[in-house]
């Protein structure tokens, strides 16, 4: 549902203000993703053997143990995917459609559910609580893409 409410003054009809305040902030959004989940993502990819290293480390004593190199891959897939497609999607937002938008987002919360379950498990309960804050920004922005 798209707020697009227009004012005539003159015979000539504009947006208003608050459709394109609201585009401003999805775009901010979506801008905020790709950069976090760019960063994160490649950081993965182009350190892998530390990651991976840190990963089995922090796992040690959990339920994870031995399968650190499948996380990293999932968790690296769902932040690329994220990342890609918040990029990708604000073109798409300026033509008027968030339907890919709400999906990179929908990959984000995944991102975040991930890594918390993660940190909870390995009793990592510090790690966590920051996490809940981007997981707590991530559905915001959601409703913010569903209800506006």
């Amino acid at each position: 549902m798209e707020i697009l409410l227009f004012y005539c003054c003159n015979n000539t009809c504009q947006a208003s203000s608050i459709y394109w305040g609201i585009l401003f902030i999805k775009i901010i959004i979506l801008l905020f993703f790709s950069i976090l989940f760019i960063q994160s993502g490649w950081d993965k990819v182009k350190n892998h053997q530390e990651n991976l290293s840190w990963l089995i480390s922090f796992f040690k004593q959990s339920i994870f143990k031995g399968s650190e190199l499948i996380l990293l891959y999932l968790l690296t897939f769902f932040e690329l995917l994220a990342a890609v497609l918040s990029f990708f999607s604000i073109p798409l937002l300026v033509l008027g459609n968030s339907l890919i938008g709400q999906v990179a987002l929908a990959f984000a919360a995944i991102s975040f559910t991930s890594i918390f379950l993660g940190q909870r498990v390995a009793k990592d309960y510090v790690g966590a609580t920051g996490t809940t804050t981007y997981l707590l920004f991530t559905l915001a922005s959601m409703l913010v893409f569903i209800l506006l």
